[in-house]
């Protein structure tokens, strides 16, 4: 594509962002070197030697991985910390475990060679499989495999080593392990070919900060002679060899960025606007931590919570009532006064429920959200005795997943009646009062607001679903990104008809999606009539922040201009961005 640059030469590759932030950095492209392995068969009185030996490197895993856990738990990344988890539980999977230290038996061969036999048996049976789920357990395995032959076989030249210095690290498929392993004080950015929005490395990546862009061609940018390279997980643009001029503007970038976080921590900003116009924030949640770091904040309310991270899979897929009674209990203690939108678990598509998932062309499309919950009666039953059980001297306010239809509200109605008949005969003490509220995240959704404001109280919107719906496109894959994103007209259009009707009924809306927390659509988000934002504790100071900069006539005046656009590319140059 591009031949070998001159030192004046630039070029700029355009990707998919799954990660906000800047990095200005050497590039540094894993596996490069080729990783030999020895093969050699062994003898009768060697096996059990080769046994202990692979054992020893599990448990060397293990330990890594633990370590790696704790670290992204005292981060306050629960989501991490979980990710990890599924890896250390695949230390005890059949697979790992039997199967491999029968094969060294049977083969008769050394343990490195048996153990990625097996590994790359089950790669090339799975590969095959075009479904998502299976594509990111894959990932997983390959991760923590290549974790254990580490330890089998140590590779010193294979280790990263960035010494603290800036570094992008690129590779095909980014492990979710790296991203978790990088330490709080090393300035990096991640560029991968392949890995989605939804995808395990994304999530972990957000969650830590760290930049990170997909569906970058790396084959073309190693054939250049790459002096620097900036990742902008804003734009989801990779830039090879930037100009002076282009590097000195990233500078200024991440340095008005330092600035405004060192800022927003001493100051305390109003949610309204410079004309005084005012604007709702609220918090998302995912574990009790999280409502530490709203403790002595200016948030009156907790606009989402992701049940199905709050709980443990085990709890979710085994009904345990008790466990999730407790867990509720201590959220609702630590929440305090708190308003809170408890969404019921979104399970399905990328959010696998152990036993329950099925495997489908197309999961994003398939049994997932609300549907799930109807299909497994068991599991939504469970988390509403649970919730009932423990809100006893709360609001409950419960939040209902992807409707896409006024039928589904009726059927959570009606098993949402079983279950207090069940609690009442049980005589057990519940909470019988709650509100009822939808996620609006389909175009049928939208256009049926009318018929939805009469089943529930307040509305929700989730925009990341809703950009995936709007455009049919799956938003774990990165290369179906050009004018299918949060900029495009047809984006901000859903949400000014969601307004609209919204609006007519009387009923409260808020976007909680990661448009909330864009600094150049919170202006837009306002033009368009939005009152509420809800987003993740650790962007609350900025997005107050950019709320009190706004001016919000001026807002409506560019919202204005932007409906009038054709395409995401015309937005973002009014924006400022192209």
């Amino acid at each position: 594509m591009h031949e070998t640059l001159t030192k004046d030469e630039m070029v700029i590759f355009e990707g998919s962002a799954l990660s906000d932030g800047i990095t200005i950095a050497p590039l540094y492209f894993l596996n490069q070197h080729s990783y030999d392995i020895p093969s050699f068969s062994i003898e009768v009185n060697q096996i059990q030697g080769e046994i202990e030996r692979y054992r020893k490197a599990l448990n060397s895993s293990r330990h890594d991985l633990k370590k790696i856990q704790a670290h992204l738990v005292d981060e306050g990344s629960k989501e991490g910390g979980e990710i990890i988890d599924a890896h250390i539980q695949m230390l005890d999977d059949p697979m790992i475990t039997v199967d491999v230290e029968e094969r060294i038996q049977k083969m008769m061969r050394n343990t490195e060679t048996v153990f990625r036999t097996s590994m790359k048996e089950y790669e090339e049976h799975f590969s095959a499989i075009d479904d998502h789920e299976i594509k990111q357990r894959l990932l997983d395995v390959k991760d923590l495999s290549q974790r254990i032959l580490k330890h089998l076989h140590p590779e010193p030249s294979e280790e990263i080593k960035v010494d603290k210095q800036p570094s992008i690290l690129c590779d095909f498929e980014i492990k979710p392990s790296l991203v978790a392993e990088m330490g709080a004080d090393e300035e990096c950015g991640f560029i991968a070919t392949m890995g989605g929005y939804s995808s395990h490395t994304a999530l972990i990546a957000r969650s830590r900060g760290i930049p990170l862009v997909a569906g970058v061609d790396l084959l073309s940018i190693r054939r250049l002679d790459v002096k620097c390279a900036v990742v902008d997980g804003f734009e989801g643009k990779v830039i090879i060899n930037p100009t002076e001029e282009v590097l000195k503007s990233y500078r200024e970038k991440k340095k008005l960025l330092k600035q405004e976080e060192a800022i927003v921590e001493e100051l305390k900003y109003k949610s309204e606007t410079a004309d005084q116009h005012s604007v709702e924030v609220f918090a998302n949640i995912e574990t009790s931590a999280d409502i530490k770091r709203l403790l002595g904040s200016d948030v009156k309310k907790i606009g989402l919570v992701r049940s199905e991270f709050l709980v443990g899979e085990e709890q979710i897929s085994s009904c345990d009532e008790e466990a999730q009674v407790e867990i509720y209990r201590e959220f609702f203690y630590q929440a305090q006064d708190y308003e809170v939108d408890f969404r019921l678990f979104d399970l399905g598509a990328e959010k696998e429920c152990k036993g329950r998932s099925s495997h489908e062309l197309n999961p994003a499309l398939g049994c997932r959200a609300i549907r799930f919950l109807l299909k497994h009666n068991d599991i939504l039953k469970t988390q509403l005795r649970a919730l009932f059980r423990s809100s006893l001297k709360k609001k409950l306010r419960l939040l209902l997943p992807l409707v896409t239809d006024v039928l589904e509200i009726r059927e959570i109605r009606e098993v949402i009646t079983e279950v207090h008949k069940e609690l009442e005969v049980e005589d057990l003490d519940y909470n019988d009062q709650y509100t009822l509220g939808a996620m609006i995240e389909t175009p049928s959704s939208i256009f049926m607001i009318e018929h939805i404001a009469k089943e529930v109280s307040f509305l929700s919107v989730g925009t990341n679903d809703l950009i995936q719906f709007v455009f049919a496109k799956d938003r774990s894959c990165p290369h179906l990104t050009r004018g299918c994103d949060e900029y495009h007209p047809a984006i901000f259009k859903m949400i000014q008809e969601i307004v609209k009707r919204a609006d007519k009924c009387g009923i409260p809306t808020s976007i909680c999606g990661d448009m909330a927390s864009k600094r150049l659509l919170i202006p837009v988000l306002i033009g368009l009539g939005i009152r509420n934002l809800s987003t993740t504790p650790r962007n609350i100071p900025i997005v107050n922040k950019i709320i009190s900069d706004t001016n919000y006539s001026e807002a409506i005046r560019v919202t204005k201009e932007i409906l009038t656009q054709e395409s995401s590319l015309q937005v973002k140059r009014l924006l400022g961005l192209k």
